[in-house]
């Protein structure tokens, strides 16, 4: 069973993985990803040898590096079952493509909103939802 499981660096990721620990313990054939999505208007592009490339703002790196080392030192019992990926775009956008063209099995991710006016299921969420190719766990 593949499992993609969006996070942010906003602290909302604890529930997150308390389930994806769960379900890596009950089920010895799951493969988990860890999936970070910075939106795409806080990167910006430089020119390097190699061509132009995208790069994150240094606060915002900091952050991604942070993620990828605590989901490292967590999923540790799990070595070779999870990884962590980080992409730049528009996350419903992203999350969608990863879980659509690389065949997830489940998508688990908050469902919360943090824009100005309280709703039930957050913009991504409810994108995700819709168009998924996949079963979704909205964790709260």
């Amino acid at each position: 069973m593949k499992v993609l499981v969006p996070v942010s660096c906003k602290g909302s990721s604890e529930t997150l993985f308390t389930v994806a620990e769960r379900l890596l313990s009950d089920h010895p054939d799951a493969q988990v990803t860890i999936l970070h999505v910075t939106k795409g208007s806080t990167s910006f592009y430089r020119r390097s040898p190699l061509g132009v490339e995208q790069t994150l703002p240094e606060p915002e790196r900091q952050q991604v590096l942070a993620l990828e080392g605590e989901v490292r030192r967590r999923f540790t019992p799990w070595y070779g079952r999870v990884q962590f990926r980080h992409a730049v775009g528009d996350p419903s956008a992203v999350i969608l493509r990863v879980a659509n063209t690389e065949g997830y099995d489940l998508i688990i991710m908050n469902r919360h909103n943090r824009g100005p006016v309280h709703l039930p299921v957050g913009t991504v969420s409810r994108a995700v939802v819709s168009e998924a190719n996949c079963n979704v766990l909205l964790v709260r």
